[in-house]
This record gives C-alpha cells, structure tokens and sequence, in this order.
C-alpha cells in the first residue's frame, strides 16, 4: 500500500475520520463531568548513601555507582513492600475507626461516611478498643484472618485506602535527580487521607529499614563471636600442652639450647684434639729427658712425697679443666687452682732437686738444668692426661645430652605448628568480628535516615486530567478510524482496481467503468467515464485496425456470473462507437423483442443455444453494414457456450465486477472459454472506484 494510497483513502472516509472522534471526545466529556479532583502529599527522605559521611568513608576512596543504585532501589522497594503497605493500610484503617468524628487533618466527613457504610456498626464495636490502638489493630488483623466479609472486601479492594492495591497505585517514590533524597507521594481524594497515609507510612517504613539493616550483619556478629570462642579453646588447649611437654622435657628454648649443645660439643672436640696433640709432645720430651736421667731414675721415682705432689697436681688439673670448660665458673676459683698447681708445680722441682748431688749428667749438662726440664715435662704429661680424661667426660655428658634432645624435635614441631595454626585461626576470626563490628556500626549510621520535608496537607487538587482523557478520546478515535480504515483496505479481498484484476484473472486490461456515486449523474462520475470509455474505444479501434477480414467486427461481451452489468456497459461502447463514426450495434439477450432500435438488437435466446452457427441465424437479421458488433451473451457459469458464434468473432472481452471476489469457480469457467476462443481475450472491469481509476486517467476534478 503506497503513501498516495493511504492518502486518497483517508480522503475517501474523511467524514468518518471527522465525526467519529468527535463523538467518542464528546462521550468523554459526558462522563467525565462529575469527576472527583485528587490532592497529593509530598515527603522527603534524607539518606546520606551518596554523600554522607561513615565509619568505612576514606579520603579519596572510589564512589562506588552501581552499589549505590542498589541501596536506592533497596530503600524504594521496601516503601513499596507488599508488608509495608499492608501495614499502613491496617494502621490507617484502626485510626478511622477509633474517630467518633471528622478531623480536617486524619479524615474527612465523606471518608468516615464510606468506611461506616462499608463496615457494619456491630462490627466496628467488636474492633474498636477505644483505650488501646494497638489492640484494635490487633483485632483488625485477626478479623481479617478469621475472614471477616467486611474486613476482607476493604483491604483487598482495588480501590480503595486501606488496601494494598489501592495504597499502591496511589503511591510513588523515587530519587530526586543524582541526590541523597528520596522523595515519596501519596495521591488521595481526600486531602486529610493524603497526608496521615503518609505520616503513618514514613514512621513505618523507617522503622522496618532500621531494622532490616541491623539484622543484617547482627547474625554475622554474633556467628564470629560464637567462632572466636571456640578458636580460643583450642589456642589455650594447644599451648597448654605445649607448655606441658617442654616442662616434663626440661626445654627452655629447644633451639637455642641445641645450637649451644651442638657448639659445645664441637669445642670439646677441638680442645681433646689439641690436648691430645700437647701431651704426645709432652711425653716424647719426657722420654727423652728421662733417658738422660735414667741412673737417678729410679731415685727420684722413689720419692713417696713427690709421687704425692704429682697426684695432687694431676688432681687439681682435672678440676681445672672442669671449671675452663663450664662458662658460668667463678674466676676467683680458676684463679686460686691455678695458684695452688704452680705452688704444686714448684714444691715438686724443690723435692726432686734436692735429691740429686750431683750438677752434671752423663752427657756433661749440668744436673740441675736438666732436672728441672725434666719435672717440667713430667708436670705436662701429668696435667695432659687429666685434662684429656675430663674432657672426655664431659663430651660424654653431652652426647646422652644430644641423645635426649634429638626426638623431642618433632614432637616439639609438630606441637608448634598446632598452636601456630590455632593462634592464626583466631587472629583471623577476630579480624572478621572486628570488621562486622565496624559493619555493623557503619550500617546503624548510614540507615539513620531523616525526614527533610514532613507531609504536607495539600491545599490545591492536581491539575484535573479530564482535558487529557478527552484530548487522548480523539486521538484514540481518529486512530481507530485509520486502523479500520487501513486494515480493511489490506485484507481487501475483491478485484478492487485494474492492476490487481490483471494480476488475478490473468487477462489484459481492456477497460473500465466507474462506480456510480451518490447522485449517480455528478460531473466528476460523467468525466470519468467519458475518459475510461474513450480508453477503451481507442483499445478495440487498434485491434481492429489489425483485422484485414470482411465486416463486421465481432466482439462478444461475456460474464461469469450474472448481474455483472454487461448491458449497461455494452449500450455505453455502442453509443461511444457510433458517436466516433463507426456504425455499430448491440445484440443482447431479452425477453422482449420489441425494444429494437438503431443501435440495439435483442435477440431470444434459443434453448439450444450452444449450437448457434452465426449472428444472422441467432438474430434473423444480416450484420453485414456494421462496421462492430457486440454480442453480448448470457453467463457463462450458468448457460452453455454458444462455441461457434465464440470461434466466428474477432475479440473477446470479460466483464467483471470490481467490487466482488474472484473465485476458484470463475477462473474454472474462464478457462474453458479460453479454450473455445482463437482471438484474444481482454478484461473490462466495472464498478470500479474512482480513486482506483486516477492511475490511468489521471486526476479527475470536481467541478462545481
């Protein structure tokens, strides 16, 4: 469907475009006259989730926009909860009841009016409890679950201020702009109802939004808590045994102890080495000594007092040793054992000289030189094997003592490593209570949230929207008007124009005659047909003009069905024939022959009319002197083809009806014509509309 289309069919249904939305504003307006005017109350909420100021708030920190956005929508949708409103209306409702009269600032007379019409008298009395509201809320939700009729009907109506629906088509909250605010209105006829609905919903809601905040992270703390407990019982259960093992195994610090064993030993090692290392260089300078002093040997071994002082300094050597090893020893002890073993060391030279008279050896050294490095070596052989004795004690001691220490290794680990893991347990847990706590805190600050602008009582009504339904009537039925309009135009079904009638049938358009109008004689239909018939003169002309036969020219004007206006239409290409200077007659089916004229020529038609051989045995009349002959037959779907009068003419044309459907039938019926017919077959089509027809006449004018 093009635009021009669309166009010349809204041309087309113009009064019905006109009036029809007229009729339905004007309906509107009838019913609307007695429409009730709506007063608005207004709050505003600060909430502090964008710019406020808490306990997790850090300079420079990120704002974090979707989070945001979801805590707007979370503050919205709990004003907007089914429970929230639930409650209000209830609240509302005990409020209204307990009211023995109007109050200009909770309700207005007409309210109480349609609320005791609504709620029976012996009802209201087993609800109201004058000197509690809580009970008498309590009385309401009880009746409302035992199903009290009145009490159900008020809050679930659909309109209505106590119930859900009603409360929630009335109410609106959204953000102001980018803002901290939340700005919530409630829409009532009854400007008292406007406001306290209001109050009553703010107080609740803030109420239900502290709370749901609390209950938020109260849960997560108390969970920590509960955990860190237990997470203590088990460090305190780890360290105690711990505790336990290294006081039975004697460990202060088993590392610190091992190393130093470990060091110890090594020393007492080297130390053995060295002194192993002295005392065989000790006893090869004694040897060598005492072969030198071998005759007065045996003298001086003899002696029981210096076998006596040797004891004693081999004695004292060893408790030197001891103590040099020990670091804890008193240094005033070493130093008196090493003053006694030199007092030792030279009273056994005195002894040993004094037995000896003589001041040479056999070699010829004197004597006394000789003695006295020869006590000398003595003394370190002596005090060389008691150190190497002492030292080989304590390196036992030690290695029973390494012994020990060795497998309470793991043990000791395995007890470390379990406190270890209990004591990060706990540190972790506490962190986490530590920050639930700060959440916690964080959220009791922030869902502080604060009323900026109380409701207020609203003075004026809103704008009335009875102008906007009206205006909305008469677009809504211009709209429908071009929907019927258009819609009907597109499931369109009928031949409709020339275009489409060539498409179905399948034959060559020949020509056209309008659809008569209203007055059926007006200038524009006269014009138009004046033009479509020309057209189609100037079509038959050319192909007769093709025609080298005898005269006349025959064309047949056939229809499927009846009625379709063959008559009229043949008359009017006879008379256009003639008037263009080419001598012709129509033969045309009729009851009566007596309506014969110039330029007309009824013929009976026979009952064996299918076997009719020539146009002067069908009209008894000779058509020789006529230059066209239209011979116009009965339908075809209902009489047989007259198949030899078909052969003998010269063109064929089909006339249809533009305003009916073509069916499988007609094209069953032109299909055997066809087949009949050796000339070519065109289409006319009649009662075409003229809006149709301006594709090939172009636009006709109305003339006044």
């Amino acid at each position: 469907m093009t635009p021009l289309r669309v166009k010349k069919l809204l041309k087309e249904h113009k009064w019905l475009l006109l009036l029809f939305p007229l009729a339905l504003a004007l309906l509107v307006f009838a019913f609307t006259s007695g429409m009730r005017r709506q007063y608005t109350s207004k709050t505003v909420v600060y909430t502090g989730l964008v710019s406020g100021y808490t306990l997790e708030t850090a300079e420079g920190s990120r704002v974090d926009y979707l989070a945001i956005n979801n805590a707007f929508d979370n503050l919205i949708n709990t004003v907007r909860s089914r429970i929230t409103i639930e409650e209000v209306g209830v609240r509302l409702l005990a409020q209204h009841l307990l009211m023995n009269q109007s109050n200009p600032k909770i309700a207005s007379e007409e309210t109480l009016t349609e609320l005791y019409a609504a709620v029976p008298a012996h009802i209201r009395a087993q609800l109201i409890d004058e000197k509690s509201f809580p009970k008498t809320v309590q009385n309401i939700y009880q009746a409302y679950n035992k199903g009290e009729k009145s009490i159900v009907d008020i809050l679930t109506s659909k309109d209505g201020y106590y119930s859900e629906l009603g409360i929630s088509s009335r109410l609106k909250a959204e953000r102001v702009g980018t803002s901290d605010m939340v700005e919530i209105s409630y829409t009532a006829y009854d400007p008292a109802v406007s406001q306290y609905t209001l109050k009553i919903l703010t107080s609740i809601f803030l109420g239900r939004y502290r709370k749901i905040k609390a209950e938020e992270t109260g849960s997560v703390v108390a969970y920590f808590e509960e955990e860190l407990k237990k997470a203590l019982e088990r460090l305190r259960a780890g360290e105690d045994r711990l505790k336990d093992f290294s006081t039975k195994n004697k460990i202060i610090n088993y590392y610190e102890q091992t190393k130093y064993i470990s060091a110890q030993q090594r020393d007492i090692d080297l130390e053995i080495q060295q002194e192993y290392s002295n005392l065989a260089a000790a006893e090869a300078a004694f040897k060598k000594l005492d072969d030198k002093l071998s005759i007065r040997k045996e003298i001086t071994l003899k002696s029981a007092q210096i076998n006596k002082d040797r004891d004693k300094i081999s004695e004292l050597s060893s408790k030197l040793t001891t103590l040099e090893i020990n670091p804890e020893a008193d240094m005033q002890s070493l130093s008196d054992l090493r003053r006694e073993i030199g007092m030792l060391e030279d009273k056994l030279k005195q002894d040993i000289s004094s037995l000896y008279d003589s001041n040479n050896s056999k070699e010829g050294i004197p004597s006394k030189a000789l003695f006295e490095d020869w006590v000398d070596a003595l003394v370190a052989v002596d005090k060389g094997k008691a150190r190497i004795k002492v030292m080989d004690e304590v390196k036992r001691g030690y290695q029973k003592f390494y012994e020990q220490f060795a497998p309470l290794g793991s043990g000791l680990n395995r007890l470390e490593r379990e406190v270890g893991v209990a004591e990060r347990e706990y540190l972790e847990i506490l962190h986490s209570l530590n920050m639930s706590k700060l959440r916690e805190r964080n959220l009791e600050f922030s869902s502080k949230l604060r009323i900026i602008d109380s409701p207020v009582f609203p003075l004026k009504a809103n704008p009335s929207k009875r102008l906007i339904l009206i205006l909305g009537s008469l677009l809504a039925g211009l709209f429908l008007c071009m929907g019927y309009i258009l819609t009907k135009e597109y499931f369109d079904a009928t031949l409709r124009d020339p275009e489409r009638a060539e498409k179905l049938i399948g034959l060559p358009f020949a020509g056209a005659l309008p659809i008569a109008d209203a007055t059926n004689v007006s200038a524009r239909y006269t014009q138009t047909e004046r033009k479509l018939l020309n057209h189609c003169i100037g079509k038959i002309k050319t192909l007769s003009h093709s025609y080298s036969g005898e005269k006349p020219f025959v064309i047949v004007l056939f229809s499927i069905l009846d009625e379709e206006g063959k008559t009229y239409f043949g008359s009017r290409l006879t008379e256009k024939l003639n008037r263009s200077g080419s001598s012709t007659i129509l033969c045309e089916p009729a009851d009566s022959l007596n309506q014969s004229g110039h330029t007309t020529l009824p013929y009976k038609v026979p009952a064996n009319f299918s076997s009719v051989t020539s146009l002067q045995t069908l009209t008894n009349r000779s058509l020789s002197t006529y230059d066209y002959v239209i011979l116009e037959i009965p339908s075809i779907i209902n009489h047989a083809l007259p198949v030899e009068l078909i052969r003998q003419a010269n063109l064929s044309l089909l006339l249809v009806s533009a305003n009916r459907v073509w069916e499988d039938a007609d094209a069953y019926s032109l299909s055997r014509y066809k087949e009949v017919a050796i000339h070519p077959v065109q289409l006319l089509l009649n009662k075409v509309k003229i809006s149709y027809l301006e594709g090939i006449i172009g636009k006709i004018r109305r003339h006044k």
